[in-house]
């Protein structure tokens, strides 16, 4: 045993020898990414949705999974949600259904939520720590950023890949989401972990000994199977990166005879994403029965961006848009706008030319004039063409499926590789030709000077993004110790009834949409998820003080057991306006009362 234990710190060692600067990187970010986590109210960019994670952690930990068909239930917890799928109260649902083929449903059905399991089982063992779940997303982070380094290695070198891994760790793609309790971060050890072990087996693959290596094959299938539970905005990526590999490798060694393994590799693929597809639509067919669970699909795949109403343009935009999420250039462009930058460009373009189209033409401009003068720069080192067309490809297939998602700047984690290859391997070119330095040509010269001037300023870039700006924080000190006080105000099941002076203040066009069955919650950056954690009860949000009072009273009458109602606001008149008319409905109210800022009292409940 101690042999074992002494081969094995040996091996670690030489690898944390070899990879150093990356063990020291991933250290750095490790400290950084903790401390950042450590206050309280410090959340992720994704806080609403790291906080609906949270909520339904809580409900499948305290109820059981099957009592929730594993579905994601984003509200706080109690047993009055259960009227949330009645025709009167499905407003205030934040299950997400697309389009107006279904009313506002209860629970989420659009994608898989798996990855909220680890959470479940640890508050089920009694942690219910923010912190400690904070770090279990940072870990999962880093897990993902090592499998990404040791992929572009596997394809390059140590150079390019520490510089890739380098550039994708500072990024607002990486940074940005590096503690978010969604699926990102699991999703990134996944996919990266899927494609390093796809090209580690087929490396090493010897179909005359192919039993050897369906080690291999399974590890890569579960994970992908994995991947299918947890997120499908990876799953057609890792699709057309396997079955993409899977020909490159019979193609590189004239294979193609093998029909029967080829075409069982592309089976085994496929099996895995079905199957993780087919048990989600078992759980929502469970909830929402056959034919809603159609028009669910249906619905969902229309929003995501396959109307027919949508345009070539914008369909092209969704598909190449995660390339300048990921290279920060169309961020940047985004941040810096109001300091005139947007000014500059409408003096020499017209404001019709989107700014993404105009680096694209740059780009394939800059890509021509390289493969013009390729045989000039003889002597650099390149990645494997197929393998790089390939990274090219495989986020421009998801995308394609679904552009709309290509809008979303995290989508930028699939063009990683591909930017990461990039910018790794000009790069280390660099490094090669100041190894020459005496003896360049003119042309090596001006490639030099272009090349380091794009490479600094792309670094700058991400910089800028990730670290300058502000990070952002959830609820005051203040607030949370306001969900304390009403948390602990009394015992049994409860809920809070809340309406602020900025729920009321909506233009008419906005007040038509709400009367539509659509939250306020949908509406403003007020965090009211956050209060429904912090609270830990359901939360019911309104906009005017009469829908407030019709639901109460609804509540009331059809909830079959009793419940306190907290009824709160941060404006003195609407909680009085709201006092006199449950008063004049004859129900016992406790005097309004005053903590940190904000005024509530209490509706004692009634006996059904």
């Amino acid at each position: 045993m101690s042999d074992i234990l002494n081969c094995l710190l040996v091996s670690v060692k030489k690898i944390i020898t070899a990879n150093l600067p990356f063990v020291i990187l991933i250290a750095i970010l490790f400290g950084y990414f903790t401390v950042r986590a450590l206050p309280e109210n410090r959340w992720n960019g994704w806080k609403c949705c790291s906080t609906q994670v949270l909520l339904t952690a809580r409900y499948w930990a305290r109820d059981g999974f099957f009592n929730h068909y594993i579905l994601g239930l984003n509200q706080g917890y109690g047993k009055i949600v259960r009227y949330f799928d009645e025709p009167e109260l499905q407003h205030h649902a934040h299950g997400a259904v697309a389009s107006n083929l279904l009313a506002q449903k209860l629970y989420y059905t659009h994608y898989p939520v798996f990855y909220i399991a680890p959470l479940a089982f640890m508050m089920r063992l009694g942690i219910d720590s923010l912190f400690i779940f904070k770090l279990l997303a940072i870990a999962a982070s880093i897990i993902g950023l090592v499998f990404f380094y040791a992929f572009i290695k596997s394809i390059s070198n140590k150079i390019t890949a520490f510089i890739a891994a380098f550039y994708f760790a500072l990024s607002p793609v990486f940074t940005g989401n590096a503690d978010i309790l969604e699926y990102l971060p699991l999703e990134d050890a996944l996919v990266f972990s899927i494609m390093f072990l796809s090209i580690f087996f087929l490396n090493r693959l010897n179909l005359k000994n192919f039993d050897y290596y369906k080690t291999y094959l399974m590890a890569i299938w579960v994970a992908s199977f994995l991947l299918s539970l947890v997120s499908y905005n990876s799953t057609i990526f890792i699709f057309t990166w396997l079955i993409g590999l899977t020909a490159i490798y019979f193609w590189r060694e004239k294979l193609f005879h093998k029909k029967i393994t080829f075409v069982f590799l592309i089976a085994l693929w496929a099996s895995a994403p079905i199957l993780g597809i087919a048990i989600h639509l078992i759980q929502n067919v469970a909830y929402l029965g056959w034919s809603d669970m159609w028009l669910d699909i249906y619905g969902t795949y229309i929003s995501a961006g396959n109307s027919v109403k949508l345009d070539f343009i914008t369909r092209i935009e969704g598909m190449i848009r995660p390339f300048f999420s990921m290279a920060g250039i169309y961020n940047f462009y985004t941040l810096i706008a109001p300091y005139g930058l947007s000014k500059i460009k409408q003096i020499f373009l017209p404001n019709s030319i989107p700014l993404i189209y105009i680096f694209s033409f740059l780009i394939i401009f800059t890509i021509a004039i390289i493969i013009k003068i390729r045989k000039k720069l003889n002597g650099l080192y390149w990645p494997p063409l197929s393998i790089t067309l390939l990274l090219l490809v495989a986020p421009l297939s998801q995308t394609f499926f679904l552009p709309f998602v290509g809008y979303r700047d995290y989508m930028g984690r699939l063009a990683a590789p591909f930017v990461g290859v990039v910018i790794g391997s000009v790069a280390y070119n660099i490094f090669l030709i100041l190894k020459k330095r005496n003896y360049l040509t003119l042309t090596k010269r001006f490639f030099l000077f272009f090349a380091f001037f794009i490479i600094g300023l792309l670094f700058a870039i991400q910089i800028t993004l990730s670290f300058i700006q502000p990070l952002p924080t959830s609820l005051s000190n203040s607030e949370i110790r306001f969900t304390q006080y009403v948390k602990n105000i009394t015992a049994g099941e409860k809920a809070v009834f809340m309406i602020d002076k900025r729920d009321i203040s909506v233009d008419d066009k906005e007040l038509e949409m709400r009367k539509a069955y659509i939250s306020s919650f949908n509406y403003f950056i007020k965090d009211y998820l956050i209060w429904a954690y912090y609270l830990d009860m359901p939360l019911l949000n309104f906009i005017k003080t009469s829908y407030l009072v019709k639901d109460l009273l609804f509540l009331e009458k059809r909830a079959e057991f009793p419940f306190t109602a907290i009824v709160t606001s941060d404006s003195k008149v609407l909680i009085d306006e709201i006092y006199q008319k449950l008063r004049a409905n004859q129900l016992l109210l406790k005097p309004v009362e005053m903590v940190e800022n904000r005024y509530l009292f209490i509706v004692s409940p009634s006996i059904p």
